[in-house]
């Protein structure tokens, strides 16, 4: 799998990836602000994006827009192992509660 590197290969700690068949490629950064900003962009347009410790390979936040996550919902496509480096995972719900 390719990754697009954001910052110091040295100091890459943190990945985001979007699940879904349709989804970007992952991308890197050693920035873990940075990387949860691109978690929150990539949830608004395809509906989830993880952001994982690079080094470890274990979940560290989650993003998610429901309305997008079941409108691509048919296309997830996930297979790894799933790892959580906190319990509960924060997770950043972007849409709003129907009410």
């Amino acid at each position: 799998m390719r990754h697009s590197v954001q910052g110091n290969p040295k100091y890459l700690q943190y990945r985001v990836e979007t699940p879904f068949k349709n989804g970007h490629l992952d991308h890197v950064f050693a920035d873990k602000t940075k990387a949860i900003a691109f978690a929150d962009e990539s949830a608004v347009e395809f509906g989830l994006a993880l952001l994982f410790d690079h080094l470890t390979n274990e979940i560290m936040h989650i993003s998610c827009d429901r309305i997008q996550f079941g409108k691509n919902a048919k296309q997830f496509d996930y297979t790894g192992d799933i790892k959580f480096k906190t319990s509960p995972c924060p997770t950043n719900w972007l849409d709003k509660e129907v009410k």
